[in-house]
């Protein structure tokens, strides 16, 4: 007994002593880990700190500054660890079935220094050839199956990942990171509390999850992928889960089930992404149900007022992303088509889109035409603006317009407008480099068709502006009563202008705005009451009363054509009606809402056309007319100071052809008997009103 007790008692002393001898100086084992890790990594790890035991409680071996890199001694290391903590149990190492168990693994302090610079990253090993993808977790060298092992926890706390590709930094700061019950093929939970910054934007995220990986930790399920966090300023909670697979050998993932919520607004998704180890493919489908996205477009900015909703299927490499097969609600409107762009610096999108419907929200303002009376019926030749509190918000999204390219075309099958539906309409548009050119194509337009062809320079400091509208056998009445203008006239109609304008803002557009417009009215029936009660009052007083009184209120007329230009608020206008010309000059203030025009109507001797009769001394001459007041509803009528100013110098004898007329009309009114006694009459009355001074 007293032997077999020395013996318990040498053993046990002998056993102190080994381990004491091992825990004495655990740095004697930096060579033989390092050379472990980088056997089934191929990463140089250097151990730069005290490798020590943490005997009570538990047994613990902690490394002081920990480096990793593909290259020894690298002067800005792949990875760095301030503390790092392995607690592993012994025992099972020597059963007879060795198994390495670890209790608990802690790093604090790491950072992660990942970059990509065109084809290469730091985080690839040194021989890797091809296209990068993002990071993912690195295979070890070997494919056999290493010894098993476990982990019961694993837990990382102040950890900062600065990720950098061509100089775009993304910084991923996680504070805490824990999983438990870890081994190939088990099912353990994970759980994080990290935040993600880019430029001035930072994301604070939690997230859980169940991962499972297999025995050479290369592919990778992750089931109940929960993630919450803010986004934006201010901060607008979101969430969202998801199921994914990871495959780092072959580089494949799919992410499954995916539902985002932000702003109030859900969408669903899925992803499946191959060769992400060279140029990266990604594919999958979008489904985000019709919903007010006033929320999210706030957040970068920009305003929906109707409600939106998109389904389509969607393809991506780095280079490129195509939409197909895209069904995008917006209001009532549902548009079907594909769109696609090459990705880099500036976007360039091709796409080819149809709707059965689309309807132009209406922005309830007044809209400036003339008004009604007689020149009602020339509104189709003056450009329609709208008088609201927002001409002077801008029109077009300039950096847009400079920074991305586009080109296609835009189908609808019933376009709808201020209360009026148009079939067929086309919008093809062309983008290049801030340079618009757009062709908005009406094959039906109020009996008719319409046809605006407009471009835009908008890499000016002050955009400029070309706009090109063709209108070809339009109805007039439907015109006019679309238009709301109450006006009697009949007609089919062509018109087309040329006009130019500079700015970005409604009010900068109106007086800008130069150019030509010409129009050819038919045949038709037109209401002349307005144009016959002034020629009448003048015709009352100069003699011929008689005739205008005969021109009929409505004129069956076999023309009517005419000009009108525009020079800001400077209007000149020229309109030939069968024998009947009239010509317009003065000012057309849309902004604020005030014409003041200058008319004069003539009627001449023309054989063709018959229209109009007026008496021998009035022929030929032009009668004075004034259009002021309101644009929608101007006062038109005899311009009493112009026709005084015809009446003076025809009794004046200020006007050759006044007197001439008025000796011809003695001739053919007056019996011969009393003509030198009315030539004496018509002396005297020059003599008692000689003629208006000149202007200087």
């Amino acid at each position: 007994m007293r032997k077999f007790l020395l013996a318990v008692a040498v053993v046990f002393v002998a056993s102190v002593a080994g381990i004491g001898w091992l825990l004495s100086d655990a740095n004697r084992f930096k060579p033989q880990l390092v050379e472990l890790i980088q056997t089934h990594t191929g990463l140089a790890v250097a151990i730069r700190g005290d490798l020590s035991w943490r005997l009570w409680p538990p047994v613990q071996l902690v490394a002081q500054d920990v480096t990793a890199d593909w290259a020894a001694d690298a002067a800005n290391p792949l990875l760095t660890a301030r503390t790092l903590h392995l607690d592993a149990d012994l025992w099972p190492l020597l059963a007879k079935h060795s198994k390495l168990v670890i209790n608990g693994v802690r790093v604090d302090g790491l950072r992660a220094r990942l970059e990509q610079r065109g084809e290469h990253a730091n985080w690839m090993p040194p021989d890797h050839a091809g296209v990068v993808a993002p990071p993912l977790p690195i295979p070890p060298p070997s494919a056999a199956p290493s010894a098993p092992w476990e982990i019961a926890n694993l837990a990382l706390s102040d950890a900062v990942i600065d990720y950098v590709v061509d100089d775009a930094a993304t910084q991923v700061s996680i504070d805490a990171l824990h999983m438990s019950d870890i081994a190939p093929t088990r099912r353990f939970p994970f759980h994080a509390k990290l935040s993600i910054k880019q430029a001035e934007r930072q994301i604070p995220l939690t997230v859980a999850a169940e991962l499972t990986f297999d025995e050479l930790v290369t592919q990778w399920q992750i089931d109940a992928l929960d993630v919450r966090g803010v986004f934006g300023n201010p901060g607008v909670p979101f969430a969202a889960k998801a199921n994914a697979r990871i495959n780092t050998v072959v580089g494949t993932f799919d992410l499954t089930d995916a539902e985002l919520e932000l702003a109030k607004v859900t969408a669903r998704f899925d992803v499946a992404a191959s060769d992400l180890l060279t140029s990266g493919r990604y594919s999958g489908h979008l489904d985000l149900p019709q919903q007010n996205l006033a929320g999210i477009a706030g957040l970068f900015g920009a305003q929906l007022d109707e409600p939106v909703g998109i389904k389509t299927r969607f393809a991506a490499t780095k280079q490129r992303v195509d939409l197909t097969d895209m069904t995008l609600h917006y209001g009532p409107s549902v548009i079907t088509g594909k769109i696609g762009t090459p990705l880099g610096t500036k976007l360039n999108v091709d796409f080819d889109l149809a709707t059965e419907r689309f309807e132009v929200p209406s922005e309830q303002t007044a809209v400036a035409t003339l008004g009604g009376g007689s020149f009602a019926v020339l509104a189709f030749a003056a450009p329609a603006v709208a008088l609201d509190p927002s001409v002077a918000e801008p029109l077009l999204p300039l950096e847009l317009l400079r920074s991305t390219d586009w080109r296609g075309t835009l189908a609808i099958g019933q376009l709808l407008y201020e209360g009026a539906t148009f079939a067929n309409a086309t919008i093809v548009s062309n983008n290049d480099g801030g340079n618009l050119d757009a062709t908005i194509d009406l094959p039906v337009f109020f009996e008719g068709s319409a046809t605006t062809s407009v471009n835009i320079d908008a890499n000016a400091d002050t955009p400029q502006w070309n706009v090109a509208p063709k209108l070809t056998q339009v109805d007039s009445q439907a015109l006019l009563k679309w238009l709301d203008k109450k006006y009697d006239w009949a007609a089919l109609f062509a018109a087309g202008a040329q006009l130019r304008m500079r700015g970005n803002t409604t009010s900068e557009l109106i007086t800008s705005m130069n150019g030509r417009t010409t129009f050819d009215g038919g045949q038709g029936v037109l209401n002349i009451e307005e144009i016959k009660h002034a020629a009448l009052r003048i015709a009352e007083v100069a003699g011929g009363a008689d005739k205008v009184s005969a021109w009929p209120n409505r004129l069956k007329y076999q023309r009517f054509t005419g000009t009108w230009g525009v020079n800001g608020s400077d209007q000149l206008i020229d309109v030939v009606l069968d024998n009947l010309t009239l010509h317009a000059k003065g000012t057309l203030d849309t902004l604020a809402d005030d014409m003041d025009l200058h008319v004069t109507v003539t009627v001449n001797d023309d054989p063709q056309y018959q229209s109009f009769k007026i008496g021998s001394a009035l022929m030929g001459l032009p009668l004075p007319m004034r259009c002021k007041g309101s644009i929608a509803a101007p006062k038109c009528g005899a311009d009493e100071d112009g026709t005084r100013k015809l009446i003076a110098q025809a009794l004046s004898g200020s006007d050759p052809e006044m007197t001439k007329r008025l000796n011809k009309t003695i001739d053919e009114k007056v019996p011969e008997q009393y003509r030198d006694a009315a030539r004496s009459l018509l002396d005297l009355l020059k003599k008692g009103n000689p003629p208006p001074p000149k202007s200087p």
